[in-house]
């Protein structure tokens, strides 16, 4: 298994890096992407912190089309891109209403 975990400007630090580290430490495979552009991504207490992937050179990787920008994506959209795309993620900001 492998966990994708999306980062965004702002992000909470202790709310990612603390599950990146327990299910790395766990063996379990993760990978952190920026959704901003930019591999350096600014938590909200001012931590860098450089993703492994953007999540365009993610989505060339797999093969998926995204019809416009990652960026302009609604919370709604990316959820929904999680879920049809069967991809665990850490933060349940990303899950739908209904898994919360």
């Amino acid at each position: 298994m492998k966990v994708l975990a999306f980062l965004t400007d702002g992000f909470e630090t202790v709310e990612a890096l603390a599950v990146i580290d327990i299910l790395r430490r766990a063996n379990i495979g993760v990978d952190t992407v920026s959704i901003t552009g930019n591999k350096s991504v600014k938590s909200a207490q001012n931590i860098i912190v450089e993703a492994d992937k953007l999540i365009e050179d993610y989505m060339d990787e797999h093969g998926i089309q995204a019809e416009e920008s990652i960026d302009a994506w609604s919370h709604e959209q990316m959820a929904s891109y999680i879920e049809d795309n069967n991809i665990c993620c850490p933060h349940e900001c990303c899950l739908p209403p209904a898994r919360r």
